[in-house]
C-alpha cells in the first residue's frame, strides 16, 4: 500500500477565499475615427500554476509582448476567451501593444498584492488576512 501525506491547501472556511475574477476594462481605438472602444474582461482570480511557473522559469528575462499576451490568455475567464481572442484580433481596432504590456503588469502586480482571504469589511486599512492553512503556519518549537 502506497503511503499518502495529508491534504494540503486546505482551508478551515472556504467561504472567506476571494475567488472573485478580476475584471479589467482595456481600450483600444478604432482605426478609422480613433474613437475609444473599451471592452471589460474577466480574468482569473489568481494566476494558473502552470503560468506561474512559466514566468518563474524565464525569470528576468525580457518577456515582450508574445509572453504578456500569452499570460493573459492563460488567465482570462473561459466564458470570456472568445471575446478577447475577438478584441485582439479586430481588424478595425488599434491596441498598441504598450496596452498589452500595462495589462499584463497591472494584473501580474494584482496578483502578487491579492490576499487570499476575503477582507473581513473593518474600518482598517492596509491589513491582510492570515495564512490560508495551519500547516502553513510556522511551528510553534
Amino acid at each position: 500500500m502506497c503511503p499518502e501525506l495529508a491534504v494540503v491547501g486546505k482551508v478551515d472556511d472556504p467561504d472567506e477565499l476571494d475567488l472573485d475574477p478580476v475584471v479589467v476594462p482595456v481600450c483600444a481605438y478604432k482605426i478609422e475615427t480613433r474613437e475609444e472602444v473599451i471592452e471589460k474582461f474577466p480574468f482569473r482570480p489568481v494566476m494558473p500554476p502552470g503560468t506561474v511557473a512559466y514566468l518563474e522559469r524565464i525569470g528576468g528575462q525580457t518577456a515582450g509582448v508574445n509572453v504578456a499576451v500569452a499570460v493573459l490568455n492563460d488567465c482570462v475567464i473561459a466564458d470570456a476567451r472568445e471575446r478577447w481572442d475577438e478584441f485582439l484580433g479586430r481588424d478595425d481596432l488599434a491596441i498598441e501593444a504598450t496596452t498589452l504590456a500595462d495589462l499584463f503588469k497591472a494584473l501580474v502586480e494584482h496578483y502578487g498584492e491579492r490576499p487570499t482571504k476575503r477582507s473581513t469589511g473593518s474600518s482598517r486599512t492596509g491589513t491582510r488576512s492570515g495564512r490560508t492553512s495551519r500547516a502553513a503556519q510556522p511551528s510553534m518549537v
